[in-house]
């Protein structure tokens, strides 16, 4: 029986030590994972194996308290402020970047809509055909402005990495559209 705590040691022992020496070959391979760095000194070594082999068979609260200091801010960016639309008139937006972002916000209002006016607000995104020859403009989200709700506040999961807006005037319509989104990660 003593043969065999011998025997088990060694092997641990072995393969701490292979461990510990693969970083000094300069054959690291991966990137750097906050997960994985135990004792949190920005390095993944042999440090961490103890740390781990401390708590290891312990249990508790899985959730990790982790505050990120570099995540990026998403601000309210102005798509169109006040632009005026004629009857039948149309207008389709810049193209933006939407990548990494989890969900689109956008505000609406159609400024003093008679009750037969109505703007169309349409949001687009650029994607891949079934064949992957071309990007085919995909409708992902409409909704109409008007007397009754002329304004609107859309929500909705960001669709790709780009999208683009759409805006159409009925044929009475005479009137202003405000239009503006911002972008958050969740």
């Amino acid at each position: 029986m003593n043969r065999k705590y011998v025997l088990t040691a060694t092997m641990i022992s072995v393969v701490l030590l292979t461990v510990a020496f693969i970083p000094l070959s300069g054959q690291q391979s991966g990137s750097y994972d906050p997960w994985i760095d135990y004792n949190e000194d920005g390095t993944v070594d042999v440090n961490d194996l103890s740390t781990l082999g401390q708590a290891y068979a312990s249990s508790g609260d899985p959730a990790k308290n982790v505050t990120v200091t570099n995540w990026p801010v998403s601000p309210p960016t102005t798509v169109w402020f006040s632009y005026s639309l004629t009857p039948n008139d149309w207008m389709y937006s810049a193209l933006y970047n939407a990548s990494g972002f989890g969900h689109l916000h956008v505000l609406t209002c159609g400024e003093n809509l008679s009750v037969t006016e109505t703007l169309t607000v349409k949001i687009f995104s650029p994607l891949w055909n079934p064949s992957h020859t071309a990007y085919n403009s995909v409708e992902v989200y409409q909704v109409d402005l008007t007397s009754l709700s002329y304004s609107a506040a859309i929500t909705i999961p960001v669709p790709s990495e780009e999208f683009f807006f759409y805006v159409y005037a009925s044929s009475s319509t005479y009137d202003n559209i405000n239009l503006s989104f911002y972008l958050t990660w969740a």
